[in-house]
């Protein structure tokens, strides 16, 4: 969405930022040496007699829309829920609708739920 910003107000590459710019800049900068901060776990299965559901969840706003997949996990004394997949996805250039926006959240949250259940 920063670089979205930037080419709207029609800056190329070479130039400099502003003060404003900057500071974004070095804010997502600080944000992405933190990455390695983030730990996710690989195993997300429960032990046995398991009945499981992908949920699909899509939402939109005028920057920007998404897709979150979970696998549903529940068992008879418990029951968990873990993000499996997302995709998110910069608003197009010209101005859309929210509710074009969220239709647009809903086709790559179907592509999403299949792959994923294909996968």
């Amino acid at each position: 969405m920063f670089l979205k910003e930037l080419w709207d107000k029609g800056i190329d590459w070479d130039e400099r930022l502003d003060s404003e710019q900057t500071a974004r800049w070095n804010e997502i900068k600080q944000d992405l040496r933190r990455l390695h901060e983030i730990k996710i776990l690989r195993y997300i299965g429960l032990e046995c007699n398991v009945q499981y559901k992908l949920l699909g969840f899509c939402d939109a706003s005028k920057v920007a829309y998404a897709t979150a997949i979970y696998l549903y996990q529940s068992q008879a004394a418990c029951c968990k829920s873990d993000l499996v997949y997302d995709k998110s996805r910069v608003a197009p250039k010209k101005d859309l609708s929210i509710p074009r926006l969220e239709l647009l959240a809903v086709l790559i949250g179907t592509k999403c739920v299949k792959y994923v259940n294909k996968q």
